[in-house]
């Protein structure tokens, strides 16, 4: 109804109803950003909207991942460390990689 208002051309509906959704997220519910099987494509994805204000650092990762991997890198082996710049600490982009381990005792907590 809210939408309706600020879109007029909608129309108002004459009986209550909703709108579904669903959660785009990984088994373990940690966002995936990799290199894809295609060459040349990369993902971040299955953040379940819970990422939004990361998106600036996921930025700056794929960024990096892109780079990492277009010059000539071996991710599959050699999974990229990337420096956070404020708080000075590396993260293992392999922690998001598609092809995790997945943590039966953190993903399966209930």
């Amino acid at each position: 109804m809210r939408y309706a208002w600020r879109v007029p051309s909608l129309g108002l509906p004459s009986y209550m109803k909703g709108i579904v959704d669903l959660y785009d997220t990984s088994t373990g519910w940690i966002p995936i950003y990799d290199k894809s099987s295609l060459e040349g494509f990369y993902m971040a994805c299955e953040t379940s909207d819970n990422q939004f204000k990361n998106a600036t650092i996921i930025g700056e990762i794929m960024t990096a991942l892109v780079e990492y991997c277009t010059n000539e890198n071996d991710y599959d082996a050699n999974l990229l460390v990337f420096m956070l710049h404020y708080l000075q600490r590396d993260v293992n982009i392999g922690f998001y990689s598609i092809k995790r381990k997945i943590i039966q005792i953190r993903t399966f907590l209930y």
